[in-house]
Formats: structure tokens, C-alpha cells, sequence
């Protein structure tokens, strides 16, 4: 072992060492002891393990949000909603800061909410009076006929 200076016959006598001894990284899952690597706890449930490990165990336990939309899991929730503000911004309302799962459940949002504008005769919600203003002539004209009841 090049750590501790120590002479080991096979290389099952040094898995032994670094499972046995306390100057080695050992998961805590499996007990399987390595020479040198990155071991991380996690802050929520305590456990220890590899840092490559730990985005299988933020997607496997319930303690940890998990994306919907992508199936990766998260250490916290400021955490998963910077990766749906940056990864999935299609479903993300600027004007409430609200992650949904996918555009649909956005849309939903929209019109359904007393906060964003709304189509008088579909109930169509809009993200703001801007984005209302913008496409309201084009969308009344092509769902409606005509531009008369914005």
C-alpha cells in the first residue's frame, strides 16, 4: 500500500487492508474499502458514500426531489429548481417562480391562476399582460375570427 508503506502478498490481502482500515475511504452500502477516493454524506439522511454514487442515491430516495420531467434527483429543493429553471425553462413561470413538469401543467397554470391574463371567451392563459398584448391579435384572429373582445 504507497498510503501506508505496507507490503501485501495478493491483492486480496490489500482489499482486505483498505476494507479494514480506518486511512481508506469505505462505502458505507457495500463495506468494499478503496485505496483513495471521494467520499461524500449526504446532509439529508446521513449517508456515506461515493460522490459518484450519490446522484443514484438523490434519484432513489424518497428524501430527495426528483425530476419528473428528466428522472434525476436532487441533494435539495433549491438545488432541483435551479436544474428546472435552467434545464426545463419551458415549464417555468417567470412571473410566480413556480417549476411545473412539463408545458401542459404550465399552460394549466395560466388559466387557472388569478395572477396571469386570460382569453374572455377560451379561459387561455397567458404568462403576462406583455406576452397577452404581443400574440393577442395574431391568437384572437386565428382561434376567434376576429380581434373585437380582447
Amino acid at each position: 500500500c504507497m498510503d501506508c508503506g505496507r507490503s501485501f502478498r495478493s491483492q486480496v490481502s490489500l482489499d482486505e487492508h483498505f476494507r479494514g482500515s480506518p486511512n481508506h475511504p469505505n462505502c458505507t452500502i457495500c463495506g468494499r474499502g478503496f485505496r483513495t477516493q471521494a467520499l461524500s454524506t449526504c446532509e439529508t439522511c446521513g449517508l456515506t458514500t461515493y460522490d459518484q454514487e450519490m446522484p443514484k442515491h438523490y434519484k432513489e430516495s424518497p428524501r430527495h426531489p426528483k425530476c419528473r420531467s428528466c428522472d434525476q434527483g436532487f441533494a435539495n429543493d433549491p438545488e432541483y429548481n435551479l436544474h428546472c429553471a435552467t434545464v426545463h425553462s419551458d415549464a417555468h413561470c417567470v412571473e410566480c417562480d413556480r417549476q411545473f413538469f412539463d408545458v401542459e401543467a404550465l399552460q394549466n397554470h395560466y388559466s387557472n391562476s388569478l395572477q396571469h391574463p386570460k382569453c374572455k371567451r377560451c379561459g387561455k392563459g397567458f404568462p403576462n399582460e406583455n406576452k397577452y398584448a404581443t400574440v393577442s391579435s395574431i391568437y384572437f384572429s386565428l382561434q376567434h375570427g376576429d380581434s373585437s373582445e380582447l
